[in-house]
């Protein structure tokens, strides 16, 4: 019961800074990534102690999120380098990733493969097409994969 307090907590400190934000502004300073984050690692997380790391710098995220007021320019500062690291971690401690992350991988590894197989056909166009089409379909895959496993932040 304690987790879902803070979590509650921790979304109302998030909507209460970025009230202001237009939807552009909300998605440069990561409010869905942040938001999803704030619901999906606690899941993932058995120990006490690597648990109050994660509030810990879940909370400097939020607390490091510029305030707006009215007609003002969003001045980021060094946000956006917190932000990145939170995500490397987020993802390198825990296996989650952004949405799309999968399908991205794919089609650039397809294409590099089809890049070979089209010079070894002959057909440069075809193998592009075919590799594309491969990494792409492999990508969905896994998406769908880590999806069902809820490794997945939107």
């Amino acid at each position: 019961m304690e987790i879902e307090n803070w979590m509650e907590s921790q979304s109302e400190r998030l909507e209460s800074k970025t009230k202001n934000y237009t939807a552009k502004e909300q998605t440069k300073a990561g409010y869905s990534y942040i938001k999803s984050a704030l619901y999906l690692a606690p899941a993932k997380i058995d120990d006490d102690a690597e648990l109050r790391e994660f509030k810990t710098k879940l909370e400097a995220i939020i607390d490091a999120l510029p305030t707006k007021e009215d007609g003002e320019k969003v001045e980021y500062g060094a946000y956006p380098s917190k932000l990145s690291s939170f995500k490397k971690e987020i993802k390198k401690k825990y296996n989650i990733v952004n949405k799309g992350t999968y399908l991205s991988l794919g089609a650039a590894l397809g294409m590099q493969f089809g890049l070979l197989l089209g010079l070894l056909l002959g057909y440069l166009v075809l193998g592009l097409l075919m590799g594309v089409m491969l990494g792409s379909a492999i990508g969905v895959a896994l998406e769908n994969k880590a999806k069902k496993e809820k490794r997945i932040l939107s």
